[in-house]
């Protein structure tokens, strides 16, 4: 079930957008705990962050396989999910979010 607080909508080019809060990323920042890629993904946000976005790629191949691989661009064949988390406030805050271990 998708909370009340999640818009999710279908662009022309068959883009699935899903619009919220920050905590559309909880299951995101879990998993890179979990993988113990918080380096990785903190230097991959870093170098293709901008004044408002983070962005990155997860590998669909590797996700479809209960795996988790992520990317500063596209590289596969069929095509990564591209992950675009759009702030109005520092982008830092957002990487910071995802990447630390706060146990």
């Amino acid at each position: 079930m998708i909370p009340e607080s999640i818009i999710l909508r279908q662009t022309e080019d068959d883009y699935l957008i899903a619009e919220g809060d920050i905590e559309l990323l909880e299951t995101i920042r879990d998993i890179i705990k979990i993988t113990n890629s918080q380096k990785l993904a903190k230097n991959i946000m870093n170098t293709t962050k901008t004044d408002e976005t983070v962005s990155f790629y997860i590998n669909k191949q590797a996700a479809y396989n209960h795996k988790f691989n992520i990317l500063d661009e596209s590289l596969s064949a069929l095509g990564d999910i591209e992950v675009i988390a759009k702030t109005h406030n520092n982008p830092d805050d957002i990487i910071e979010w995802l990447t630390t271990d706060d146990d």
